[in-house]
């Protein structure tokens, strides 16, 4: 659905909010590699950079329930696209 969406609007058009795993949106860069070049921007409530972490003192529940997805998008959006929160 989300790759599908994306491909159906205008390049940019798109925004996508993340409140959970990562797993929907990694599976749609899999199926749709352009994805990160079509999505206007993703928001996502994740990572532990400059505080404690809410599973451990280094990870975030969103980010340890599925930390390959999360390395996947956060590698495949640039970070002028991918905001974490």
């Amino acid at each position: 659905w989300i790759a599908a969406t994306v491909r159906a609007r205008p390049p940019g058009s798109v925004n996508i909010a993340v409140f959970s795993p990562m797993t929907n949106l990694a599976l749609a860069v899999l199926l749709e590699p352009r994805l990160p070049d079509l999505v206007g921007q993703v928001v996502a409530m994740g990572g532990a950079v400059t505080a404690s972490g809410n599973v451990s003192p280094y990870a975030e529940a969103n980010f340890a329930h599925d930390a390959a997805a999360a390395r996947l998008v956060v590698r495949a959006f640039s970070h002028d696209k991918l905001a974490l929160a």
